[in-house]
């Protein structure tokens, strides 16, 4: 977000309208109370991205800091939430798409996993939880994804799913941890469905692009392969391993990338 005080009367707020729209409703509630969006104003650009630039002109100068200071931390919050969840997608092995996570959405009935919760699609309230925390070697494939009210995600941190039933039960009860465990046991069945499904989507892609990398670099016979959560890439005798995240990144996992990559091998 950038900022701009004026002369004492107002003060001009810049910054994209993607940003304005996800910000919180009690900031956004903020905004409507104390500013105004200026339109067409002549400080408004288009950031080298494409994005929109947009104007708040906040009258209220009590109110400006206000939401200055509100605005501030809540792009604190989200720059660290995103550096970690960059993180976090970096070193898991697996993939997961739109698709699956409304898939299992509904076969958790638009509920939270552990506590039975409603989740809310829009304005959303809820978060992706990996059951086996990444940071203790948890994939990010469907089988290991649950959708879980945010706090209860922030409660839960790098707890395993059993630690976090522990957790529960000590703070809820032993018969209600026994009944929402055995209540899970269905979904989980059914989430293995979609996990199945995936990796055979994803074991169909993989087999996909060596066939056709054979015909493009038939001296080097490319193999490529999934090995413990690692994408492996086999050429002319060299052997590159990918970071587990790779499966995730959309631009890697095509015939071009892996095309480049064999390229380089067979030149080197």
């Amino acid at each position: 977000m950038i900022e701009s005080i004026g002369d004492g009367e107002a003060t001009k707020v810049f910054l994209t309208r993607e940003r304005l729209k996800r910000m919180p409703s009690g900031i956004k509630a903020l905004v409507a109370e104390c500013s105004e969006i200026v339109e067409n104003d002549q400080d408004t650009t288009i950031f080298g991205d494409g994005s929109e630039m947009v104007t708040l002109r906040i009258v209220d100068c009590e109110a400006a800091q206000k939401f200055l200071q509100a605005a501030r931390e809540w792009d604190r919050n989200t720059n660290r939430s995103e550096r970690r969840r960059e993180a976090e997608y970096t070193k898991s092995g697996g993939v997961y798409t739109p698709e699956d996570i409304a898939a299992i959405f509904e076969i958790q009935n638009g509920r939270c996993y552990f506590t039975n919760a409603s989740l809310e699609w829009s304005p959303r309230n809820w978060s992706v939880d990996h059951l086996a925390p990444v940071a203790k070697g948890g994939t990010s494939w469907p089988g290991n994804i649950a959708l879980v009210l945010k706090n209860v995600n922030l409660e839960k941190h790098t707890r395993t799913k059993a630690q976090f039933w522990e957790l529960l039960r000590r703070t809820r009860g032993e018969q209600w941890v026994r009944e929402r465990r055995e209540a899970c046991k269905e979904i989980d069945r059914r989430r293995m469905r979609i996990h199945r499904a995936r990796k055979k989507q994803v074991d169909h892609q993989v087999s996909m692009l060596v066939s056709v990398l054979n015909v493009q670099f038939p001296d080097a016979k490319p193999q490529l392969e999934i090995y413990d959560n690692v994408v492996i890439l086999g050429a002319a005798g060299v052997t590159v391993k990918f970071p587990p995240g790779i499966l995730r990144k959309r631009q890697a996992m095509t015939l071009a990338y892996m095309a480049s990559v064999v390229a380089v091998i067979v030149q080197a």
